[in-house]
C-alpha cells in the first residue's frame, strides 16, 4: 500500500463523508473495521464462500446488505465518474 493510495482512499472517504454516501467508505482491512462495524463471524463466512471477502486482502468495504467485501485495490471500489470526484482528486482537500 503506498502513501498515494492511502491520500486517495482519504480523499475518497471524506467526498462520501460530504456527499452523504457513507456507506460506499473504503477501509483498510484489520481487525479495527469489524470491531467498528459488529460483523459477524457468519457475514463474514459467508462472504469468503461466495469469493466476496478474503482476510490478506488491504482493503473491504460494506455492500447494500452490511456484508464485508474486499480487494487488494481500492479504486475497486471506487466509482470516480459517477459520483463526479475529479475535482476532489485535482483538489488537495486532505
Amino acid at each position: 500500500m503506498t502513501d498515494e493510495t492511502l491520500k486517495l482512499v482519504a480523499k475518497w472517504n471524506l467526498f462520501c463523508e460530504n456527499n452523504n454516501c457513507c456507506e460506499d467508505m473504503i477501509y483498510y482491512n484489520d481487525e479495527e473495521f469489524f470491531e467498528t462495524h459488529g460483523l459477524t463471524i457468519r457475514q463474514t463466512v459467508m462472504q469468503i464462500k461466495n469469493n466476496r471477502y478474503n482476510f490478506d486482502h488491504d482493503w473491504v468495504t460494506l455492500d447494500g446488505y452490511a456484508n464485508p467485501i474486499s480487494s487488494d485495490k481500492a479504486e475497486d471500489f471506487m466509482d470516480i465518474e459517477e459520483m463526479e470526484m475529479e475535482e476532489w482528486l485535482d483538489n488537495d482537500a486532505c
